[in-house]
């Protein structure tokens, strides 16, 4: 939270005057000698996102001096400055017009695109890849299944943060129908992802299945088809070496809601 002291001479003694922004929250807070003499606090989230966009100023009362906050928006901060009485708190001079933010309009948004970009390889490459080795190799089933969650749910969550940044955007109208369109085709287009999430909610379906083996021909990586049955869909990272099954008894652990198989296994006793 960007933070502003100022030391004043106000009616012949010297007052100390701190100011906190919010970047996040859009929360603004004075104190003077300690004492909160302002706070504002977005009342909807347009107004919100229109304080990461805009530089503003606010007017408030102090001990009878009239005394405006003015916070200018930048790449990783805000800039804050104090006007007392029409003056600059930092040298005392006449003060002109509010000063634009110091990113152009589209500038911003590509900056946060990019951070956005970078933090979803980390999220592939350092929380998904590790969490798969561990449900594979000694999670069980369940972890199989939230891995699976986390990998096919990215889509989404990355086009409703399209849909966050567009809406904070200057021409939010159009660039807002843009992304939400890309998020609802992603909803439309990866539905399993949320009926896994519905899968972790309630026990797993352990169901018992007579194995004659796989039908010939191409299969993806996780579904194939039974011979003289249906097509099953394995989860991800499970570890199991289906295509090396022979026939026989086997009992298949699966969501319940979204039928994809998280562990097959020979029954026995």
């Amino acid at each position: 939270m960007p933070t502003r002291t100022w030391e004043l001479a106000l009616d012949g003694r010297t007052r100390r005057v701190e100011a906190r922004c919010g970047y996040w929250s859009g929360q603004r807070i004075v104190r003077l000698d300690g004492t909160e003499v302002f706070r504002s606090r977005p009342k909807s989230f347009r107004e919100q996102s229109d304080l990461w966009w805009y530089a503003t100023e606010q007017i408030f009362q102090a001990d009878g001096h009239a005394m405006t906050l003015r916070v200018r928006p930048a790449y990783w901060s805000q800039e804050l400055s104090l006007v007392v009485d029409g003056r600059s708190a930092e040298d005392g001079l006449p003060v002109g017009r509010l000063r634009s933010p110091s990113y152009p309009p589209w500038g911003w948004t590509g900056t946060k695109i990019s951070i956005a970009s970078i933090l979803l390889l980390i999220y592939l490459f350092l929380v998904i890849a590790p969490l798969g080795i561990y449900a594979r190799t000694t999670g069980g089933p369940r972890w199989i299944l939230a891995v699976n969650v986390l990998w096919d749910l990215w889509v989404p969550a990355a086009a409703f943060v399209l849909v966050v940044f567009a809406w904070q955007s200057q021409k939010r109208g159009r660039n807002v129908a843009m992304a939400a369109s890309v998020f609802a085709a992603s909803v439309i287009l990866i539905p399993i992802g949320f009926a896994e999430a519905a899968d972790l909610l309630v026990p797993l379906d352990v169901e018992p299945l007579t194995f004659a083996g796989w039908e010939p021909g191409p299969a993806d990586l996780r579904r194939i088809k039974l011979v003289d049955g249906p097509v099953v869909e394995f989860a991800n990272d499970t570890g199991l070496h289906w295509r090396r099954y022979e026939p026989g008894e086997y009992v298949i652990v699966r969501g319940h809601f979204s039928r994809v198989i998280v562990d097959m296994r020979p029954a026995g006793p």
